[in-house]
């Protein structure tokens, strides 16, 4: 009687452990991985939609992320991006600057699990501008994003002077920093040696240059990203992709005295 006792005791105290175990798993961080970049440009146009032919190869967790940078009349913003027709991207995070009748207005969009295929997206605006408008547009696919929550965390900043940063905290290990900078400075950008850049370009032919970089973060907390130019007015924004997460499970049962516990 003792010893049915006594593995009656050590069946239960292993469920209890296993229970532990359940409630207290730590969620395992998949790696991010990308991006695959495509640009369009628009130099000095008056236009009201821009279109850009995207491939979308066989790929898991996918999100692709949109940069728009413009400079141009003051209130022509961008109001969406379509791709495949029907497919619609969603809005992270703006920002804008205004100063000498013009205004910078940098957007960053998101859009998950896009269908894999080749098809055009179509960056929409509320008006066309004029002539003058500088503008491009860049898409960046990445790996092993988190379908539900795609970018944690944004923020925006913009100013005058040489130096472009802007910074949030990251949530999660293993995340990625992307950022989206728009400087006037007929000089262009130039990326700070710790991120890697994606786009570094002029997008008009008096001035102005859009660039777009990505940072590992390994740890959480907080992320700042940063290009240089000539002094001007300048928009810069950031947002953190969370990487998709596999949390860990409890399965099978443990038999005690004969009977199957679940776990």
């Amino acid at each position: 009687m003792m010893r049915i006792l006594q593995r009656g005791f050590k069946y239960l105290i292993g469920c209890t452990i296993a229970v532990l175990v359940c409630i207290t798993a730590i969620p395992s961080w998949a790696a991010i991985t990308g991006p695959t970049v495509t640009n369009s440009v628009t130099t000095d146009l008056s236009v009201t939609t821009q279109t850009t032919s995207l491939t979308i190869g066989s790929c898991t967790q996918c999100a692709v992320f949109a940069c728009v940078a413009q400079e141009g009349n003051t209130g022509v913003k961008p109001t969406g991006i379509a791709f495949n027709t029907s497919e619609n991207f969603t809005e992270i995070v703006t920002a804008t600057r205004t100063f000498a009748g013009v205004e910078i207005i940098v957007t960053l969009f998101r859009l998950i699990n896009p269908t894999v295929t080749t098809a055009n997206a179509v960056v929409s605006f509320n008006a066309a501008g004029n002539n003058d408008r500088a503008l491009g547009s860049s898409f960046l696919l990445y790996q092993g994003v988190d379908q539900s929550t795609p970018a944690e965390a944004s923020n925006t900043a913009n100013n005058t002077g040489t130096t472009l940063t802007v910074s949030t905290n990251s949530l999660s290990a293993n995340a990625v920093g992307i950022d989206c900078a728009y400087g006037d400075a007929s000089g262009g950008l130039t990326v700070d040696g710790a991120q890697t850049m994606d786009v570094d370009r002029a997008l008009n032919t008096n001035a102005g240059g859009q660039g777009v970089s990505h940072i590992a973060i390994a740890s959480p907390g907080a992320q700042a990203m940063t290009w240089t130019q000539s002094s001007d007015d300048w928009v810069h924004v950031i947002a953190i992709v969370k990487p998709y997460s596999a949390a860990s499970t409890c399965n099978g049962g443990l038999p005690m005295l004969g009977i199957g516990i679940g776990c």
